[in-house]
């Protein structure tokens, strides 16, 4: 995606004066957002965001657009309401009114790419960290960030696949009695986007560690992310520079088949959490062939809970191969059969290879990559 994102403020006190439409007061029409010309986002934040730029007060949430729609909305939506409550931000129900009808009218304009709302808190009368106690005196701004693009994804995946269509029809233990139904089957298929398989590294930055009621949540503060992203990106210049060169084979990071694309990164406690920019599925060896049960970490203190994990985890909840939480630890590592990222944009992101360390990598299936449409 080269061009830039646009910014585009929704409910600012100052935003609709400075782009010269509407009252200053009320929310922009989406009309008037797609007609205006957006504002620099450094100027924006400096004028009406400075609890956001001073403290990371507020969230975000980044949806992706695929054939003129907002995909997986009521998910969006939902972390709209969660975080808001979590953050003591009020949202009033016109004003989420609003950023819906206008998500689908910029969805409908770009057909592909992302928007993403930044919500924060209104400047506050009490000084410092400190905000008013009344809930309406912690109104959220919102703006929203619009960025065209090609197609997301040229492949679909059926969640089905992703535990085999046998799955769905048998028993996978001995304590479920009932039979899934041909209804209940239906209802589980949900169409993904699907990438085409790539390698992942695991990296040496650590995921910070956060209490309730901030743990899992998308916060504006992303400091760790920063980190592991910039890890990630001179692990990529390093590769794309071993194959320029066409180094000799002594060096074995030259021997990636497929495109470093993600790190696989730990909480405090060791443990494997997620990716850069996703959640993480995985397999172990040894798993049931006819019911080969699929894995995502808790996120308990560390990583976000994403919208495309909450998709699969839900959509699978009533299937015979339910999404079980377990974390992974070092000693699983060379017991990985198969491994997949996910986020609400890019959707499933298959892993062929996981190089562990710049010398050792292990080969992982992609049977549903081989499944997708």
């Amino acid at each position: 995606m080269a061009q830039a994102m646009r910014w585009y403020p929704l409910n600012l006190p100052l935003s609709s004066a400075a782009i010269g439409v509407g009252d200053s007061h009320a929310p922009l029409s989406t009309d008037s957002l797609l007609s205006a010309s957006a504002l620099h986002p450094l100027a924006l934040s400096c004028q009406e965001m400075p609890r956001g730029m001073a403290y990371g007060d507020g969230f975000f949430t980044t949806i992706g657009v695929y054939q003129g729609q907002a995909l997986w909305q009521s998910y969006h939506a939902a972390r709209l309401q969660t975080h808001c409550q979590a953050l003591h931000l009020y949202l009033p129900n016109t004003l989420e009114d609003s950023v819906w009808q206008q998500v689908a009218s910029f969805a409908e304009h770009i057909q592909h790419g992302l928007i993403k709302i930044i919500v924060s808190r209104q400047a506050q009368s009490v000084p410092g960290y400190a905000h008013a106690p009344e809930l309406t005196a912690n109104q959220a701004l919102i703006w929203l960030g619009v960025l065209p693009s090609a197609t997301l994804a040229h492949r679909h995946v059926d969640i089905v696949s992703l535990i085999g269509q046998s799955a769905l029809s048998a028993q996978c233990d001995a304590g479920n009695a009932a039979a899934h139904t041909t209804a209940q089957i239906t209802a589980t298929r949900v169409k993904l986007l699907q990438q085409a398989p790539i390698s992942a590294m695991c990296l040496t930055a650590r995921l910070a560690s956060m209490p309730p009621p901030l743990a899992g949540l998308k916060t504006l503060n992303r400091l760790d992310s920063v980190l592991l992203a910039g890890e990630l990106q001179r692990h990529q210049q390093a590769m794309s520079l071993f194959s320029t060169l066409q180094t000799s084979s002594a060096s074995p990071i030259a021997s990636a088949s497929t495109i470093l694309s993600e790190g696989l990164v730990r909480d405090m406690s060791g443990n494997w959490v997620e990716g850069v920019m996703s959640n993480v599925f995985y397999q172990l060896h040894g798993a049931d062939a006819t019911c080969a049960t699929w894995y995502t970490p808790p996120i308990i203190h560390s990583g976000v809970n994403g919208i495309m994990r909450q998709v699969i985890v839900d959509k699978l909840a009533s299937s015979a191969a339910p999404i079980q939480l377990r974390a992974l630890q070092d000693k699983d590592l060379h017991q990985l059969s198969a491994m997949f990222f996910c986020n609400a944009v890019r959707g499933i992101i298959p892993v062929r290879e996981l190089w562990l360390d710049a010398a050792t990598c292990i080969e992982l299936t992609v049977a549903i990559y081989a499944a997708a449409e």
